[in-house]
Formats: structure tokens, sequence, C-alpha cells
């Protein structure tokens, strides 16, 4: 059997500026209702859904490599020019584009502090 990656879904107390974060990175989050009363947004990205859902508790993320610190990576365009689209709208970039072996990459922070890995293979 292989394994892949499903679904990809984030918690927020923040879910209107957690949507347009995901929003400015290209993901094309929708909101969504399927009867039970749970709205929430959400799409595919490849083979991944994607959601973002209403928490009901306030708090952060853990740290950029901190004990329970998970962080996604999207591949996108053109790394450098989403990273200052990002910063002009107030978003945290914690590490600025940088070459590696395998493409550009930076790493932004989400509305509840999750570390995003943006990147552009080469």
């Amino acid at each position: 059997m292989t394994v892949r990656i499903g679904a990809l879904v984030f918690s927020s107390p923040r879910p209107a500026a957690t949507v347009e974060f995901y929003r400015l990175i290209g993901i094309d989050l929708a909101e969504e209702d399927h009867g039970d009363g749970v709205a929430h947004w959400a799409c595919e990205v490849g083979d991944v859904h994607v959601a973002v859902f209403a928490s009901d508790t306030n708090g952060t993320a853990p740290g950029y490599h901190q004990p329970g610190s998970t962080f996604c990576g999207f591949v996108v365009e053109d790394v450098a020019t989403l990273t200052e689209e990002l910063r002009a709208s107030g978003r945290a970039v914690i590490q600025e584009p940088n070459l590696m072996s395998w493409g550009i990459r930076a790493v932004v922070l989400d509305p509840d502090g999750r570390p995003v890995e943006i990147f552009q293979p080469t």
C-alpha cells in the first residue's frame, strides 16, 4: 500500500485571517457547510483536501522547530514576489528567500504562528 497525504486541516481562533493568508499563497479556499452546522473553508490542492476550521479556544502554534511544531510547504511560482506580497500584507517572514540545492525557499508565519514554507523548484 502506498501512503499519501489526503488532508491538511488547520484549526484557528482567527479563521478569517487564516483563510486570507492561505488565499494569498494561492490556495482557493471556499466556505463550506455539509449540513452538520460546522461551517469551514476548504478546497483541493492537487490530491490533498485543505481545510480551515474555527477553533473554540485561543492560542498559537508552537514556534518554528519547537516541540509539537509542524510545518507544511507549498510550491509557488515566484518565492521572492510572494514573500514581498506577504510582508506587505503584514505577515512575518522568518526566513528570507534563499537558494537551496533543490530550489528557492522562504518561511513565513501564518496568523496562528504556524511556520509555512513556500518554495520554487529550480
